[in-house]
Parts: structure tokens; C-alpha cells; sequence
């Protein structure tokens, strides 16, 4: 159960990042990269590949707000985080 709320969570966080590109509400962004972040953090001692990959987006998220990061790369960043979300509700 607590696998598929985290899914979910996953999936909501990745299209309130990616909505920022579709002027959403910027605080959406801000909730859903503190989301990952603290997630990231909280299952860093487990280390798992997944987690690896959630502090990366967290950090690539973060860093578009100050660096030209091209889309292409936040939208793989989405695609993944949006699929690993269906994936852990399967």
C-alpha cells in the first residue's frame, strides 16, 4: 500500500514539474521538487538505482530554475518519473 501511495505521489510530482513549462501554478513546482527531494533523502541509506535516479531529477529540476536545461532532457526526466509512478501501481 505504502508502494502505491509513493507511485502516485511520483506520478503527481512529475506533472507538477513538468508543468511548469505549461504555466502551472509555480508553486506546484516548489511542492513537488521538496516532494522529491526529501524522498530522495529519506531512502538514500537503501540506495537503490530508483533512488539514485529521483535525487538526479531533483537536482536537474532544481537546476532549471537557473541554468537553460533544454526541455527534452526535463521531459525524459517526467517520462520517467511518470512511469515509475504506473509501474509501482501495478
Amino acid at each position: 500500500m505504502f508502494v502505491k501511495i509513493l507511485g502516485v505521489m511520483d506520478m503527481v510530482s512529475s506533472v507538477f514539474l513538468i508543468g511548469s513549462m505549461f504555466h502551472f501554478p509555480q508553486i506546484l513546482f516548489y511542492i513537488a521538487l521538496i516532494y522529491l527531494a526529501i524522498k530522495a533523502v529519506l531512502f538514500l541509506p537503501s540506495l537503490n538505482v530508483l533512488t539514485f535516479f529521483d535525487l538526479i531529477i531533483a537536482i536537474l529540476f532544481f537546476l532549471s530554475l537557473f541554468l537553460a536545461i533544454p526541455k527534452t532532457i526535463l521531459i525524459i526526466c517526467f517520462l520517467f518519473l511518470f512511469g515509475k509512478g504506473i509501474i509501482s501501481l501495478l
